[in-house]
């Protein structure tokens, strides 16, 4: 089974990244890791990207994935609007589903922000799973 894993690095990202790899078979799962790097963010709301935090983000996802047993097929970033970018990677590189976390964002945050896996889930050509971040903080990851 091939599976994507959008990352943009929060506690919520790694969280669902490490569900993944306890709850799939990882011998027989191919992760693929995808960071979008988004064009035009809200300066107020979104720090500014360094594409070697990304690289290193990445890296860390990447050691994961290893560290369970698992396969890493691809660890990429791309420049864009992410929902649109999630939806057509994962129908580029044919994956089975998309797994991805939810921050629960309300009120202004999320008109700011908008909800991406809300996006990812409404327009999608793949099965989406959306895990929900039920406890805010995450221990050694």
């Amino acid at each position: 089974m091939k599976v994507l894993i959008p990352i943009d690095g929060s506690d919520t990202s790694l969280r669902t990244l490490s569900w993944a790899c306890e709850l799939l078979d990882t011998s027989s799962t191919e992760f693929h890791l995808l960071h979008v790097v988004p064009k035009e963010v809200p300066e107020l709301v979104t720090p500014t990207y360094e594409i070697e935090d990304t690289l290193k983000m990445l890296k860390e996802a990447e050691k994961m994935v290893a560290g369970n047993g698992g396969k890493v097929g691809s660890a990429k970033y791309i420049e864009g609007e992410p929902v649109h970018s999630i939806c057509a990677y994962a129908k580029e590189i044919n994956v089975d589903q998309i797994l991805m976390g939810s921050h629960g964002r309300s009120g202004l945050m999320k008109v700011l922000l908008g909800s991406v896996s809300s996006g990812v889930l409404e327009k999608s050509e793949t099965p989406v799973f959306i895990y929900k971040n039920l406890n805010k903080k995450l221990a050694n990851v």
